[in-house]
């Protein structure tokens, strides 16, 4: 009897975090739809368990940790111009800042901004000792799932084109800045999903037939 019991109640559990499994995915579809960047009260966490990494909404706890890494992209490369700069996109509504974690730890940051009809990467750095190892590669492509319908586009210098071209992107355009260097401006959109693929399908019913699937 007892056994029973707690055989039913696993079930139900698992019933349970199936269906939470399922609203999750749809909020995702709906995001996409709507084409804006993804302020679920629930975050979005996308992970990798082949890679050991997880993604998600950068936890203003750990601003100090990500100052220290996006200092980097700040050109005085000091973590208080880290800060200031870290302090600055927290400030703006169209920016959401992510941190990408492996084995727990954080080892990558990138910032997300709404831009006119598109998504634009405007930060994006990896952990001293983290890099080559796929982490930058997989933040944007983390981009990309969270912009929907959006373009996702970037802004770098020549140096780095190799590698947003290597990562699906391709070169729109370029500009000359007052100082003499040239930016320039890549684009990457993402495949539009077959029709199936975004139509919901009605959760199973968490009840009798996953208990009877329990034994």
């Amino acid at each position: 009897m007892v056994a029973r019991v707690g055989r039913r109640s696993v079930t139900l559990v698992w019933s349970a975090i199936g269906c939470r499994i399922r609203d999750v995915q749809w909020r995702c579809i709906r995001s996409a739809r709507e084409g804006r960047i993804v302020t679920d009260p629930a975050p979005i966490v996308f992970i990798d368990p082949a890679a050991r990494v997880e993604i998600r909404a950068l936890d203003p706890a750990l601003d100090e940790e990500a100052a220290a890494i996006i200092a980097a992209t700040t050109g005085a490369g000091t973590t208080q111009r880290g800060r200031e700069m870290l302090g600055g996109l927290r400030a703006d509504d169209a920016v959401e800042l992510y941190g990408l974690f492996a084995g727990g730890a954080l080892a990558a940051v990138y910032t997300l901004r709404r831009e006119a009809l598109a998504n634009e990467v405007t930060h994006l750095a990896v952990k001293d000792g983290e890099r080559r190892k796929g982490h930058g590669r997989a933040c944007l492509q983390d981009a990309l799932r969270r912009s929907g319908k959006r373009p996702l586009i970037v802004e770098t210098a020549e140096d780095a084109i190799g590698f947003y071209k290597a990562c699906g992107f391709k070169l729109v355009g370029r500009r000359k800045q007052p100082s003499g260097t040239v930016r320039y401006r890549l684009g990457w959109h993402a495949p539009r999903p077959a029709a199936s693929a975004l139509t919901p399908r009605p959760a199973p019913r968490c009840g009798r037939s996953e208990e009877r699937g329990g034994g």
